[in-house]
């Protein structure tokens, strides 16, 4: 889980980006309502995002997988003729 640091906020500030990062809560002190709110809703936004890029990565995965078992009878085959 990201959170945010004093440094990562003013860059982001600087730049221009709006912070999307969850908030600590204070040691041993219980955390306000409004950020466990913020962050419950920050959460379900990057399962979304995360979901759509592990799909993205599987897809690609298996079609790493196809080219190098195409590559790899084509090998074999070449191996085989000589």
């Amino acid at each position: 889980m990201a959170y945010c640091s004093k440094a990562n906020e003013d860059f982001m500030e600087k730049q221009g980006f709006v912070s999307k990062v969850h908030r600590k809560k204070l040691h041993l002190k219980p955390m306000p309502r409004h950020l466990q709110r913020s962050d419950s809703g920050k959460s379900v936004i990057r399962s979304r995002v995360a979901h759509v890029f592990a799909n993205q990565k599987s897809q690609r995965e298996e079609q790493n997988r196809e080219v190098f078992r195409t590559l790899y009878v084509e090998f074999l085959g070449i191996l085989y003729y000589k």
